[in-house]
This record gives structure tokens, sequence and C-alpha cells, in this order.
């Protein structure tokens, strides 16, 4: 990824990720999809910084149409890590604290597919079963309790 063509935002997130640590994979993936949001918001006349949260759901919506759930998930969570990091430098140019600012985008629901070995073996009790089942997300699932 060309290093120059960063905004200084996502130039200076970058610098934040490398500080913690993450692997270069995990950089060029936010990084990545944040160069999506960015070029959608500048067709709409918006900036990361300035985004409201109509502009943050057309993207996402926008993603929908041609992406996986899954993939439309992954790119909301990483624009929620760049506001996140936003609110803890105290940014004042961040828009976090309005009513419609990004921090109050919706998670997209993710819809798994059916498991295509299991569930559709002769023999098997599929019949009636949805073709796919419908996984809440942004929750984490509680750590499994140690018993002896």
């Amino acid at each position: 990824m060309d290093r120059a063509a960063l905004s200084p935002l996502l130039r200076s997130f970058e610098r934040h990720l490398r500080a913690e640590n993450r692997s270069e994979h995990t950089i060029a993936s936010y990084l990545e999809s944040l160069r999506q949001a960015e070029a959608f918001l500048a067709s709409r006349g918006r900036s990361l910084i300035d985004a409201r949260r109509e502009d943050l759901e057309a993207f996402l919506g926008k993603l929908l149409q041609r992406r996986a759930s899954e993939t439309v998930a992954t790119r909301y969570r990483r624009l929620r890590v760049l506001y996140r990091w936003l609110e803890e430098e105290d940014d004042s140019r961040s828009c976090l604290v309005e009513p419609n600012g990004p921090r109050h985008v919706s998670l997209p629901e993710v819809v798994e597919p059916a498991c295509s070995v299991c569930c559709q073996r002769p023999g098997r009790a599929s019949a009636g079963r949805p073709t796919g089942r419908r996984r809440p997300t942004g929750r984490r699932r509680p750590d499994a309790a140690v018993t002896a």
C-alpha cells in the first residue's frame, strides 16, 4: 500500500496500530477498509472526521449490496476502532459527541449460511431447517466456565 496516498488521519491511525504492535496484515486490512470508507464519504462531500450517522449507514448499505454480511460487519468494526481511537485521543474534530455521529451506527446483522455438509446429508433431519441462521453480532461470547 502506498503510504504517501494515505490521508493524515489514516497515517496517524497507522502509527497508532503499529504502536499497538499489530501485524502488517492487520494494519493493511484496517487501512484498506478505512480507505474504502474515505472514498465513499468523499463522493458525498464528507470525510471520516465529519461523517454523520446517515453517511456511514449509506456506506454500509452500499457494501451490503455487493459483499457478504460478515465482510460488512468487519468493515463496521474497523470503523468503530477508528472512532474509538479518535475519542480516546480527544480529537476535537471528531463527531462522536453528536447524537447523529458515527458512534451510534448499528452493526449489520450477519447471516451465516447453513452447513452444506452436515445439514444436507441424506437421512439427516434437515427438513424444515432454515437456509441460514442468524447470529447476533457485536456481542462477546462468555468465557467457558472452568469446572473441576
